[in-house]
């Protein structure tokens, strides 16, 4: 495919966040691209503190890729087909995008020796906000 989403998403998921609060990033794409597994892995690496909402506009808009943006980033898929109404969708995905999250989420392991703390393999190291 012709469109690039790669490079554009790498410099804004490059960018400092605003320290508590989760950034929200919306993509629109009316196609495909060559590279939808890099695109994939690069928005879960950066799932911690961006959420990424995706709209696929017309019939050629790529629904793996799509799908995946959203399912990656923790956000909502959207498809919007020639004729059809923008607005609900978009409202839609902007409830979604306006949930609060709990976030600087902690768990704490009380009673456990240090010996078995050593031991312990917790996973993941940072956890993710929590969004209804």
């Amino acid at each position: 495919g012709g469109t690039e989403i790669l490079t554009p998403l790498q410099f804004i998921l490059d960018q400092p966040t605003i320290p508590d609060y989760p950034r929200q990033v919306f993509v629109i794409t009316d196609g495909e691209v060559s590279n939808t597994r890099k695109v994939l892995t690069y928005i879960r690496k950066n799932n911690k503190k961006t959420r990424v909402f995706a709209f696929g506009v017309g019939s050629d808009a790529s629904e793996a890729l799509v799908k995946g943006i959203a399912r990656e980033g923790r956000g909502t898929s959207q498809f919007i087909k020639s004729g059809e109404k923008i607005e609900p969708k978009v409202l839609s995905t902007l409830r979604h995008a306006l949930t609060p999250a709990l976030t600087n989420l902690e768990i704490v392991f009380e009673g456990l020796t240090e010996e078995y703390k050593e031991k312990m393999n917790v996973f993941p190291d940072e956890l993710p906000p929590i969004i209804n």
